[in-house]
C-alpha cells in the first residue's frame, strides 16, 4: 500500500510554522538567559570591587579609631579625659570592628556569588579592577534587539499558524493511494492477484463544534501571547527608566563623594600641620 496526502486544509503546513516558530522562541530565550547570566556576572565582579574597597575603608576606620582609643587611654590615666569620652571612644571602636566583620563578610560572600555564576567551586578570586572600570552606555535604549521581545514575537507566529491550523478542519482532504494484493491458493493452486489506484476526497460534514472550538482555544492563546508580549514591552521600558534614573543617581552621588573625599583631605592635612 501507498498513500500519498495532496492537501489538508493547511494544516500540515502551519504546523510545521509553529514548530519552527517555537524553536525560534526557544533559541531566543536561551539567548535571554545566557545575557542575563552575563549582567550578572558583570554585577558580581563591580560589587566584589566595591566590597574590597569598603574593606580597606573598614580597616583603616579601625586603625583610625584604635589609635585613638590608645590616645586617649593615656590621657584618662594622666587624669585629663572623662571616663565617659573614653567609653565613648571604646563604643565607636567596637562599631568599626563590627563594620570591618560585615564588610568581609560581604566580600566573602560576594566571591562565592561570583564563582557560583562562572560554575566554578570554592577557591581564590583575584580581578584586575582595571578590566571591569569603563561600562559604556549603549547610545541607543531601544529595546528592539531584546531576546525577550524576539522569543515573544516567535510565540504570537506560532500561535497565529496554530490558528491556521485549527481552521484547516473546515477543508476537505484529499489523498491519493495505490496498492497490490497477492493471493495464492495451496489446495487447488489457484491466484487472485490484483491492483487499484485512485484518489479520495474527504469532506467532515459534520464533526459536533470541534474545529470551531479549536479555532476558539487557538484565538484565546494568540490573544494571550500578544498581552504576553505588551507586558513584556512595559516591563522593558520601565526596567530601562529604572536603569538610567539609578545611574544618574550614581553620578551624582559620585560628585558628592568626590567633594567629601576633597574635604576630609584638606582636614587631615590641616590636623596633620
Amino acid at each position: 500500500r501507498l498513500g500519498y496526502r495532496f492537501f489538508n486544509g493547511g494544516r500540515d503546513l502551519a504546523g510545521l510554522k509553529a514548530a519552527e516558530a517555537q524553536a525560534v522562541s526557544s533559541r531566543m530565550e536561551l539567548g535571554a538567559v545566557q545575557a542575563q547570566l552575563a549582567f550578572e556576572v558583570v554585577r558580581s565582579f563591580q560589587l566584589i570591587i566595591q566590597a574590597e574597597e569598603l574593606v580597606k575603608s573598614q580597616q583603616a576606620a579601625v586603625e583610625a579609631i584604635t589609635a585613638s582609643v590608645a590616645v586617649a587611654q593615656a590621657r584618662y590615666r594622666e587624669g585629663v579625659l572623662l571616663k565617659a569620652d573614653l567609653l565613648d571612644l571604646e563604643v565607636q571602636q567596637a562599631k568599626a570592628r563590627e563594620g570591618l566583620s560585615q564588610a568581609q563578610h560581604a566580600l566573602s560572600l560576594s566571591r562565592r556569588v561570583f564563582l557560583s555564576l562562572l560554575g566554578l567551586d570554592d577557591g581564590p578570586v583575584a580581578l584586575d579592577p582595571a578590566q571591569g572600570s569603563a561600562q559604556e552606555i549603549p547610545p541607543s535604549t531601544a529595546p528592539d534587539q531584546r531576546y525577550e521581545l524576539k522569543s515573544m514575537e516567535a510565540l504570537i507566529r506560532a500561535a497565529k499558524a496554530r490558528v491556521r491550523q485549527a481552521q484547516g478542519g473546515y477543508y476537505p482532504t484529499l489523498e491519493g493511494y495505490a496498492g497490490y494484493d497477492g493471493d495464492k491458493g495451496y489446495v487447488t493452486d489457484g491466484s487472485g492477484d490484483s491492483w487499484q489506484a485512485g484518489v479520495r476526497l474527504q469532506f467532515n460534514l459534520s464533526e459536533g463544534g470541534r474545529t470551531s472550538a479549536e479555532i476558539a482555544k487557538a484565538s484565546a492563546l494568540l490573544a494571550e501571547a500578544q498581552e504576553r508580549r505588551r507586558k513584556t514591552e512595559l516591563a522593558i521600558a520601565l526596567e530601562v527608566k529604572q536603569a538610567g534614573l539609578a545611574v544618574q543617581n550614581a553620578r551624582e552621588r559620585l560628585q558628592v563623594t568626590e567633594k567629601s573625599v576633597a574635604q576630609a583631605q584638606e582636614s587631615a592635612r590641616i590636623n596633620r600641620l
